[in-house]
């Protein structure tokens, strides 16, 4: 008789949800701290010009695309081999270059991720220092209330007795 094997149950921990923070109010909040750090500035114009590049290579790839289209249509309707022959060569190279930008397009978008990513870190490292500020406010703002109800004045009493003795 086989000896059954027991199996551990993986008990699965309920994550919080990541709270996501829409990239819009990211890049507000940045644009609005841009005096403090020229990494900010930076990082903003990092995400403007990914935008930018993704934006262009779309339309290459949607040119790209429309041009393959068309080649093999051609290839198509070709009637004789020659032409046949000459509109699938144009077919093909019509696809690398479709290729090629699809590839320039992803790196872009990979490029615009980190630059993203970047923006969000930054964001959150400036709402923890907003935070600890606040905090030393806080402090700050007790220590100078307790002092300004203090009226009294203390008086130096053993430095008036050391001097009448004297």
């Amino acid at each position: 008789m086989a000896v059954k094997k027991t199996v551990k149950r993986t008990v699965k921990k309920r994550r919080k949800a990541r709270k996501v923070v829409p990239i819009e109010s990211v890049l507000s909040s940045l644009e609005a701290n841009v005096s403090l750090s020229a990494v900010n500035k930076r990082a903003l114009s990092r995400i403007k010009q990914a935008d930018a590049a993704v934006a262009r290579l779309e339309k290459r790839v949607e040119t790209a695309a429309a041009r393959v289209s068309k080649a093999v249509e051609s290839a198509a309707k070709a009637k004789t081999a020659a032409a046949k022959a000459n509109a699938k060569e144009r077919a093909a190279s019509a696809r690398t270059a479709l290729k090629e930008v699809k590839a320039s397009l992803t790196q872009a978008t990979s490029e615009q991720k980190k630059a993203l990513r970047l923006a969000r870190a930054l964001n959150k490292s400036l709402q923890s220092a907003q935070a600890k500020m606040a905090k030393e406010y806080e402090k700050m703002a007790k220590v100078a209330e307790n002092a300004a109800e203090k009226t009294t004045r203390r008086r130096r009493t053993r430095k008036k007795r050391a001097a009448k003795k004297a």
